[in-house]
C-alpha cells in the first residue's frame, strides 16, 4: 500500500486514508517486537527492525479476535521484516478488531467450539437413523462409507491441522513449527496407542482387543467408538481455538460427516444383539456425546494459553491418524470389499478438501 509512512517502535501511527478504520500499534522490548492491528482490513507494511526478531507468544494473548484467520490462504496481511543478521521472508500478524467492536472474546470462542464439537458428535446420531428403517447394510455399501469417513478425517488433518499447526509453529518459534507438529504428532499417536491397550473394547468386524473384561459387549462398543470420538472433538475445538473460526467450521463439518456413517455401524449391529433401534440410536448418539468433552478440552487449553495452539493441532492430527490407520481403514478391508473402501477414502479426501478451501 502506497504512502505507509515510516514505522517508529515504541509509538503508534495511522495509515493515511484509513484514519478511522486501520491503526496500527508497535512496541519493542529487547530483542522482540509486537505488532498489533485493530482492524479487519487488509494492509500491508514493510519494516525494518533492529537486531533479532522473534514472534512471541504475547502476540497470541488474544484468540478470541480471530487472529490468524486463514493464514495459508492469505487473507491476513503480511509483514515483511528485514535484520541485519538474517532475512527471514515474510511473517504474518493477525488482524484484531478493536476491543469493543463486535470481536470475538475468549469466551465466545470457547463456547462457539463447544457448540460446534456438539453438533459434531450429534452427527452420529443423525447417522444412525437409517437404523429405523433397515436392519442391515450390505457389507460393501457400509464399507464404502466407513472409507469415505476415513478419507475426511484424513484430509480434515492434513489441510486443518498438520498445516495450520506448522504456520502458527513457525509463528511463535520461528523456524521450528516442523519439529513441534512432528513431536506433537508423536506423541498423540503414542497416548492413542496406549489407551488402546489399556481399555478394552470391541471391534465390529475385528473382535475383541485390549485386557479381558467381563463388561456387557454394549459397552465395549461404547469404549471403542469413545476412543474414536474423543481426539475428534478435540481437534474441532482446537480448531476454533486457534482464532480461525472458517478452519474451526471445516473441521466440525467434515468431522459431523463421518461421524454420519460410524453412527450406523454402531446401531445395525446393536439391532443385529438385540437392542431395540431407538435404543441403538440413542447408543450411537450417546458415544458421540464424548466429543464435545474433547472440544472443551481442546478450545479452552489453545484459548487460555495459546503458545500450545501449535501442539494441539499436531497432537489431534496424530490421534486422528492413529486412529483411520488402526481402526478405520483395517475395519474397511476386513470382509474382502477393498477396493471401493479405498475409492471411499478418495471420495471423502476430496470432498473434505474443496469443502476446507470453499469454507476458507
Amino acid at each position: 500500500m502506497s504512502g505507509v509512512p515510516n514505522l517508529q517502535f515504541g509509538g503508534s501511527v495511522r495509515f493515511p486514508g484509513f484514519e478511522n478504520i486501520a491503526k496500527l500499534k508497535v512496541w519493542h522490548s529487547g530483542l522482540t517486537n509486537f505488532f498489533k492491528i485493530y482492524s479487519y482490513h487488509q494492509i500491508e507494511i514493510s519494516a525494518q527492525a533492529p537486531g533479532k526478531f522473534s514472534f512471541p507468544w504475547f502476540v497470541w494473548k488474544h484468540p478470541g479476535d480471530a487472529l490468524h484467520s486463514g493464514i495459508r490462504r492469505g487473507r491476513t496481511q503480511s509483514v515483511r521484516s528485514c535484520f541485519p543478521t538474517r532475512t527471514v521472508g515474510t511473517r504474518y500478524a493477525g488482524l484484531f478488531p478493536n476491543p469493543g467492536s463486535g470481536g470475538f472474546q475468549k469466551m465466545d470462542v470457547i463456547i462457539i467450539g463447544l457448540i460446534a464439537s456438539t453438533l459434531a458428535g450429534i452427527a452420529t446420531g443423525v447417522g444412525a437413523l437409517p437404523a429405523l428403517f433397515f436392519k442391515n447394510v450390505p457389507d460393501k455399501i457400509l464399507n464404502t462409507m466407513l472409507g469415505g469417513a476415513a478419507g475426511v478425517m484424513l484430509a480434515a488433518t492434513s489441510f486443518s491441522l498438520i498445516v495450520p499447526g506448522i504456520e502458527h509453529g513457525d509463528l511463535i518459534w520461528p523456524g521450528n513449527g516442523v519439529y513441534i507438529v512432528v513431536f506433537g504428532m508423536l506423541l498423540g499417536a503414542v497416548c492413542l496407542d496406549r489407551i488402546d491397550n489399556w481399555l478394552p473394547h470391541e471391534h465390529f468386524l475385528m473382535g475383541h482387543e485390549g485386557p479381558a473384561s467381563s463388561l456387557k459387549k454394549i459397552w465395549l462398543f461404547v469404549i471403542a467408538i469413545t476412543i474414536h470420538n474423543f481426539p475428534e472433538g478435540l481437534a474441532v475445538g482446537v480448531g476454533f481455538g486457534s482464532g480461525d473460526i472458517n478452519a474451526g467450521t471445516s473441521l466440525a463439518v467434515g468431522i459431523g460427516l463421518q461421524n454420519m456413517p460410524e453412527g450406523l455401524a454402531v446401531a445395525l449391529p446393536l439391532i443385529g444383539l438385540g437392542y431395540s433401534r431407538w435404543q441403538a440410536i440413542g447408543i450411537a448418539t450417546l458415544t458421540g456425546l464424548v466429543e464435545p468433552v474433547g472440544g472443551l478440552l481442546g478450545v479452552t487449553a489453545v484459548t487460555l494459553f495459546h503458545p500450545v495452539l501449535p501442539l494441539g493441532l499436531a497432537f489431534a492430527a496424530g490421534a486422528m491418524l492413529f486412529v483411520i490407520s488402526d481402526e478405520i481403514i483395517p475395519e474397511t478391508h476386513s470382509k474382502g470389499k477393498s477396493r471401493l473402501a479405498t475409492f471411499g477414502v478418495m471420495i471423502g479426501f476430496v470432498i473434505m478438501m474443496a469443502m476446507d478451501n470453499l469454507l476458507g
